[in-house]
């Protein structure tokens, strides 16, 4: 058995390699279980509590570091825009908004296309109000009067 060693060293590079290769950090577990397995090695001759030590190191490492790559992932994705805090503000349309063209809002200093939520049509000079962002358009819908006049 003078030769384990060198299989889980073989196992923890060839876990490096597809580590390198991809880009979703799939295997780095695989090879931090692969290393511990082959230093127990220096102390049992036994395939069974080296294979143990592999997956114990494997399973921990992973449970430990996840939400880490988690976060990492995420923060990695967001695309940040600071649109979001557009939601729920009450806007004018500057432009209306029909059944065959967007209208147009300001909101934030920006102007931004805006759809209607049910598909209403809407005057330029309506109050709406901002209810979600959908790809680069604002959806909309219309303020009553009554909620405008309670808000001002």
């Amino acid at each position: 058995m003078d030769y384990m060693p060198f299989i889980w060293i073989g196992i923890a590079v060839f876990a490096l390699i597809i580590e390198a290769v991809g880009t979703q950090l799939i295997s780095v577990w695989f090879a931090l279980g692969a290393f511990a397995a082959a230093l127990s090695c220096i102390f049992t001759d036994n395939a069974i509590i080296q294979f143990a030590v592999f997956i114990v190191v494997t399973v921990v490492s992973l449970i430990l570091t996840r939400p880490l790559v988690k976060r990492f992932k995420r923060r990695q994705n967001e695309v940040k825009l600071n649109l979001d805090r557009a939601i729920g503000l009450e806007a004018t349309l500057t432009r209306d908004i029909t059944p065959d063209s967007d209208g147009e809002v300001k909101v934030l200093g920006d102007y931004w296309t805006a759809v209607s939520r049910n598909g209403e049509e809407m005057k330029k000079g309506t109050r709406v109000k901002v209810l979600e962002i959908r790809g680069a358009k604002l959806v909309v819908e219309r303020v009553h009067a009554a909620a405008a006049n309670k808000k001002d």
